[in-house]
């Protein structure tokens, strides 16, 4: 790959990126107004937090596009930061996007 094709998928990578980061965004500020307004909906709460934990994820996660960043971009200067973008990650991939049985903890009394 020559030096432009590379800087136009690096730019279409982080453009990318950028959606999916403003729409949690725009699902993080819709979550907030509703807890503003005490919105008290059992199909509103998981639904919302289920499209933040997810459009955060996907710039950091495997795909068949081109929209993951490279391993070294979710490098934060706070460490609360850092473990709160490790545990969207785990959330993403244990709760939200599949059904994982060790983090489901579904016990059966037959």
């Amino acid at each position: 790959m020559d030096g432009t094709a590379r800087l136009e998928l690096e730019l279409r990578t982080i453009n990318l990126a950028l959606m999916d980061l403003d729409r949690s965004m725009d699902a993080c500020q819709l979550f907030q107004s509703h807890i503003e307004q005490r919105t008290d909906s059992e199909l509103f709460w998981p639904a919302i937090s289920d499209s933040i934990i997810i459009n955060y994820a996907k710039p950091f996660g495997v795909n068949r596009g081109y929209s993951r960043l490279p391993d070294n971009w979710p490098t934060f200067a706070d460490p609360d930061i850092t473990t709160l973008h490790y545990r969207m990650l785990r959330l993403r991939d244990k709760t939200v996007a599949h059904s994982d049985e060790e983090a489901c903890n579904i016990t059966y009394d037959v």
